[in-house]
C-alpha cells in the first residue's frame, strides 16, 4: 500500500508541475536571485574539494560532446557578437601587462597553435578573406597601400622572391639577410656613393637571374634604382668601399655556368 501511495504522489506531483510550469519557473528564479551568493559560495567550495574528479568528468564530457559543444559555442557567439567584442576589449584594457608577459613567455606555443589552427581551417579562412575582400574592395586597397608604405623592405623582398620563382632561381633571400647586406655597405649605394634616405636601395643580383645567378646573399649587392637600371643585365660587383671589383664578360660567364 505504501508503495502505491508513493507512486500516486509522484504522479500527482508530475501533473502539478506540468500544469504550473510557468509559475514554478518564476518561483525558482526568485529563489535563485535571493540565494545567489550562497549558491555561488557552495559551488566554489564543492569545486575546490572535488577539483580532480570534476576536471576528469569535464574532460570526458568534452571528448564525448566535442562537436555539440563547438556548435553551441558558435551559435552563442553569433547571438552575442557585440557583447563578446566589448568583453574582450575590456579584458585587454584591464590586463595589458599580463597579456604582454604571457605572449612573450609562450611565444613559440602561440605561433604553433596559430599554425595548426590555420592548417585545420585553411579553406574556411581563404573563403572568409575572399568574402571580406569582395565586400570591402576600396577599404582593402587602402589598407594594402598603407601596409606597403609602412613595410617597404618586406614588399621589396616579396617582389624579388616572386621574380626569382618565375626565373626558377636557386636560393632564398630573407629580410634579415637584406638588412645585413645594407649594413655591410653602410646603407649607401656603392656605385654612386649616395646614402639612404637620399636614395632607396634596391636588391641587385651580381650575376643576373636571367643568366643563371642565385637568389641568395652571396649574389646580392645594394644599388640605388638608377644605378641598378643602368647596370641592366651586366655582371658587375662593387665592394663595401665603393670600388668596382670585377666585370665579368659574357664568354667567361657562359664558361662559368
Amino acid at each position: 500500500m505504501a508503495y502505491k501511495s508513493r507512486i500516486e504522489q509522484a504522479l500527482k506531483q508530475k501533473l502539478y508541475q506540468e500544469q504550473n510550469k510557468e509559475k514554478i519557473l518564476i518561483y525558482a528564479k526568485l529563489w535563485y536571485e535571493r540565494n545567489k551568493d550562497t549558491i555561488a559560495a557552495k559551488r566554489k567550495l564543492r569545486r575546490k574539494e572535488n577539483k580532480k574528479q570534476l576536471l576528469i568528468r569535464e574532460k570526458k564530457c568534452r571528448e564525448v560532446n566535442r562537436a555539440k559543444i563547438r556548435e553551441q559555442a558558435q551559435h552563442w557567439r553569433e547571438q552575442n557578437k557585440e557583447n563578446e567584442k566589448m568583453r574582450h576589449k575590456l579584458y585587454a584594457e584591464q590586463n595589458k601587462e599580463e597579456i604582454a608577459e604571457r605572449r612573450k613567455r609562450d611565444k613559440e606555443k602561440i605561433v604553433m597553435q596559430r599554425k595548426l589552427a590555420y592548417q585545420r581551417n585553411k579553406e574556411k579562412i581563404a573563403l572568409s578573406h575572399k568574402r571580406y575582400y569582395e565586400k570591402n574592395k576600396a577599404k582593402a586597397a587602402i589598407s594594402a597601400k598603407r601596409y606597403r608604405e609602412a613595410n617597404l623592405d618586406k614588399e621589396h623582398m616579396r617582389r624579388q622572391r616572386r621574380c626569382a620563382l618565375k626565373r626558377q632561381a636557386i636560393g632564398v633571400l630573407s629580410i634579415s639577410d637584406w638588412k645585413e647586406i645594407k649594413k655591410k655597405y653602410g646603407h649607401a649605394c656603392p656605385a654612386c656613393g649616395r646614402p639612404e634616405p637620399e636614395i632607396k636601395l634596391t636588391v641587385d643580383h651580381i650575376i643576373p637571374l636571367i643568366k643563371g645567378g642565385k637568389h641568395d646573399k652571396t649574389n646580392i649587392q645594394p644599388l640605388c634604382h638608377s644605378c641598378n637600371s643602368h647596370k641592366r643585365t651586366n655582371v658587375r660587383k662593387w665592394n663595401s668601399k665603393g670600388q668596382l671589383e670585377f666585370v665579368l664578360e659574357e664568354k667567361s660567364l657562359r664558361a662559368r655556368i
